[in-house]
């Protein structure tokens, strides 16, 4: 089971391997090989890094759901004449946050919301701007709630 303490263990390296894997969205190969370490005799810093991996790798599908075509889709319905070479640009840009998962690109499930939040050309666009600004001051009120700890 893992603690908030293991967290420490996110700074020991993972094998190149296994990164590799990762990186290149092989999620179930890194998964194997991850196993197969765990059954063999490692280093208790390394067998910590390799379950918080498990556990990270297991999250992802679930944080970056939507495919090309789906943010597409999306940013279409919600943003004044979208163009699908829009999001190529985004992406190459770094404006959106992606991976790869099984060979294909995969938004981050708030990659809208973050777009509405730091891209200003986009939010004029907005077909829905009273719900941005809500969601706007939603998240102006978890930065104040959160810097004040």
């Amino acid at each position: 089971m893992l603690k908030y303490e293991d967290i420490e263990y996110l700074k020991v390296g993972l094998p190149e391997d296994i990164l590799n894997l990762k990186v290149n969205g092989n999620f179930k190969e890194a998964l194997k090989l991850i196993d197969k370490r765990l059954s063999e005799d490692v280093p208790v810093e390394l067998k910590k890094r390799l379950e918080l991996e498990k556990y990270i790798i297991a999250s992802l599908p679930n944080d970056y759901p939507y495919s090309f075509d789906e943010a597409v889709k999306i940013l279409k319905e919600h943003i004044k004449d979208f163009k699908e070479e829009e999001l190529l640009s985004l992406k190459d840009e770094g404006a959106v946050d992606w991976i790869f998962i099984d060979g294909q690109v995969k938004f981050i499930r708030s990659f809208y919301n973050n777009l509405l939040g730091t891209r200003p050309d986009v939010r004029e666009r907005s077909i829905d701007q009273d719900e941005i600004t809500e969601k706007l001051r939603k998240m102006i009120n978890c930065l104040m709630i959160l810097s004040s700890y």
